[in-house]
């Protein structure tokens, strides 16, 4: 795998973390350690708990004052983000999901590969999958076997320039599931400039509420849009990012 060794440039800026969570106290409490145990700490820690019916805002507000939670009525994924987005203070902005991990140097070395090359706007990493139907794994090392890891395109792979988040525009609303994707292809569209590196830098849970497992119509109708969307911009000649 290739390892990216720290700048002697200084530091990209100072990083926030975006954790969204619904009705996932069987495992938030272990994502937020997957985020504070991080080799380079981040600056700012916030979670937001998009109206949970069970304890997800209680068990996160115990790791304060480490982190802030930010409680709202429910109203979805990419609306939770933009809250926490919206809050956040940081020059680099990094998301985690709340049912998965990141491994101990992921934002190490990506804020690394920033700092060292400037005309980089964001850097991604591999993701590897794990089966953990009774959501009991809590740090990474518990994993005993993945699945073979990919290419990271994905929001929990991602750490990121805000000044080109803010180009390519925040995440819609309007997608109930799919609000990365949609993300993805704008950006994609605009031109954003990344590097993905062979390391693993985050593992997704298998469980057995995974919402792409549970909303699978919900999903489908995303993607829908979401090619709609992007033939319609081909046609009208917009140039997201511009």
């Amino acid at each position: 795998m290739v390892a990216i060794e720290a700048s002697a440039s200084g530091s990209a800026g100072m990083i926030s973390v975006i954790v969204p969570v619904y009705n996932g106290a069987k495992f938030i409490a272990a994502a937020i350690r997957s985020v504070l145990r991080q080799t380079l700490p981040p600056d700012e820690v916030i979670i937001v708990d998009d109206g949970s019916t069970d304890q997800s805002g209680d068990i996160a507000a115990g790791f304060e004052p480490k982190l802030r939670v930010l409680r709202q009525m429910h109203r979805g994924g990419a609306a939770a983000l933009n809250a926490g987005i919206a809050v956040s203070r940081g020059e680099l902005l990094a998301f985690l999901d709340a049912d998965d991990l990141w491994s101990e140097g992921k934002l190490m070395q990506q804020e690394a590969a920033l700092a060292s090359n400037p005309s980089l706007d964001a850097v991604f990493g591999r993701v590897a999958q794990f089966t953990d139907l009774e959501c009991r794994i809590s740090e990474p090392a518990e994993i005993t076997q993945t699945s073979e890891s990919v290419v990271g395109h994905s929001k929990i792979a991602m750490l990121i320039r805000r000044a080109a988040f803010d180009r390519v525009g925040w995440f819609d609303e309007a997608i109930a599931i799919a609000d990365f994707p949609d993300w993805h292809a704008r950006a994609v569209r605009g031109g954003i400039r990344t590097v993905c590196p062979e390391t693993v830098v985050a593992f997704r849970r298998v469980h057995r509420n995974n919402t792409s497992r549970l909303q699978r119509d919900a999903l489908g109708r995303d993607y829908l849009r979401i090619v709609r969307t992007l033939v319609s911009r081909r046609e009208l000649g917009v140039n997201d990012g511009s």
